[in-house]
């Protein structure tokens, strides 16, 4: 298990592409390990505060030296990201059976 930053000054474009790139992995690399099904799901939420921080960068208006990355595709239309929901839905219905469990029992 790690855990990934990438820190720097950026422009909204690259931003969001970094971070669409790093959510998409993170979905499907983010559940090999014990501890991983629990840890992942949380940084999955709190890389969503990140993507708030993202949104409110302004757009560039001048080029810089060189061009803006390509954002590219949002995570869930990504084969990573569907292949990472996979692993999310397992998760999300054991957490469900065992909060059904409780209530019935």
């Amino acid at each position: 298990m790690r855990s990934l930053r990438r820190r720097g000054m950026m422009c909204r474009p690259c931003a969001l592409a970094t971070f669409r790139e790093m959510q998409a992995n993170t979905l499907v690399q983010g559940w090999w390990g014990p501890m991983s099904l629990v840890i992942t799901p949380i940084t999955l939420l709190i890389n969503l505060g990140a993507l708030s921080t993202i949104r409110r960068i302004p757009e560039p208006v001048v080029a810089g030296h060189r061009p803006p990355l390509n954002p590219g595709k949002p995570v869930f239309k990504r084969p990573q990201g569907i292949v990472g929901l996979v692993p999310l839905l397992g998760v999300l219905g054991m957490v469900l059976l065992v909060v059904i469990g409780m209530a019935a029992g």
